[in-house]
């Protein structure tokens, strides 16, 4: 019976090669994942997101605190260790370089 390379103990490599095939234009907060034929023991993983996602509030003196909007941007997924990472990004503008303030980042659950 022939053994798939990733049960052969080689690891698939997504990125760059396959960039094109596995982006998506935007991860959900409960994003399903499927992975198949990535583990030597699994020949498929389906999982989901937590659910939760950061909610960034940006304080500025004299102003009202104002909630910004964060990017889910790369999820990065080792199957070896049974662990993955999402990274997560956002733009704000400042009105000069020392702009005094605070941006206070916590963990929320999705909106329904």
């Amino acid at each position: 019976m022939a053994r798939s390379p990733a049960a052969r103990g080689h690891r698939s490599r997504i990125l760059p090669d396959g960039a094109a095939e596995s982006a998506v234009d935007a991860l959900s907060d409960n994003e399903r994942i499927i992975l198949e034929n990535l583990h030597p023991e699994h020949t498929r993983i389906v999982t989901s997101q937590t659910g939760l996602r950061p909610r960034p509030v940006v304080e500025r003196p004299g102003t009202a605190a104002k909630e910004l909007e964060m990017r889910a941007d790369t999820l990065w997924i080792d199957t070896d260790r049974s662990i993955s990472t999402l990274t997560w990004h956002m733009q704000g503008r400042l009105t000069h370089r020392s702009e005094p303030g605070r941006i206070t980042i916590s963990m929320v659950h999705r909106r329904e």
